[in-house]
């Protein structure tokens, strides 16, 4: 039995005890790691992504729960209001994404620029130009164009276009282990062609409000299950582990 004194001790620990089993001879798809909470299951893989270690998710999965997906649906409330694109804390972490890879010394400088200037981040960004700032200015440019269309199109054909503009799904396919986190995005299309089905005129609005109702009553919204892989270390919680053998 091993004791930590914090969960990424624990996760670190556990990504290099793969790699120990896996250099003492052991098959990946002999390993499997059993979580009590779904929860900490993202936790660990993100130590797998780390070591590239492999590994398959076996659960029906809240898509709320995925930092990716939790990233699109603030791109996604930045784009439902144009108040939203002067809200300089909202932009600040929209500019800090890890999507974009942005610098965040840049970040926090057109921060304290246009805090000086009395502006917002955005109308700073516009107004002055800096060469400094250009890939900033780039992506408020392509967030601005994406308002503009999410206000004149369906949100089903919004949300199709968010991917592509903002290269989203290169980025998800360049990712260590991409399966997953495009299985999670393609359950949330899925969810937003069901909804757009039942209700011809679904807004962007109407899917805020929706998913913040989720939240608000612990409502989970499944992601498909991905099948367990016999090249993979397999990841599961204590309750979807029952009757499983490995």
């Amino acid at each position: 039995i091993e004791r930590f004194e914090h969960s990424f001790h624990e996760d670190y620990w556990i990504g290099k005890k793969i790699l120990e089993l896996v250099e003492q001879g052991s098959k990946l798809n002999e390993i499997a790691l059993i979580a009590r909470t779904n929860r900490q299951i993202t936790n660990i893989t993100r130590f797998l992504d780390k070591f590239g270690i492999p590994y398959q998710i076996k659960r029906s999965e809240s898509l709320l729960e995925s930092k990716y997906i939790q990233d699109l649906i603030m791109i996604i409330k930045v784009l439902s209001d144009p108040a939203q694109l002067k809200d300089d804390k909202l932009m600040w972490k929209t500019f800090s994404l890890d999507y974009w890879k942005a610098n965040q010394f840049d970040v926090f400088g057109l921060f304290h620029d246009a805090k000086e200037q009395k502006m917002s981040m955005l109308d700073f960004i516009q107004k002055t130009r800096l060469p400094k700032y250009d890939s900033l200015n780039s992506l408020s440019q392509k967030l601005i164009a994406l308002q503009t269309y999410a206000l004149n199109n369906s949100f089903q054909a919004t949300f199709t276009k968010i991917l592509h503009s903002l290269d989203l799904i290169k980025y998800f396919e360049a990712l260590p282990e991409p399966y997953p986190e495009l299985n999670r995005l393609s359950s949330l299309f899925q969810f937003i062609q069901a909804r757009t089905k039942f209700k011809k005129d679904y807004s962007i609005t109407d899917f805020l409000s929706e998913v913040r109702q989720m939240q608000e009553r612990n409502i989970t919204l499944n992601a498909d299950p991905i099948e367990l892989d016999s090249e993979k270390v397999n990841l599961l919680t204590a309750h979807g582990s029952k009757g499983l053998e490995f």
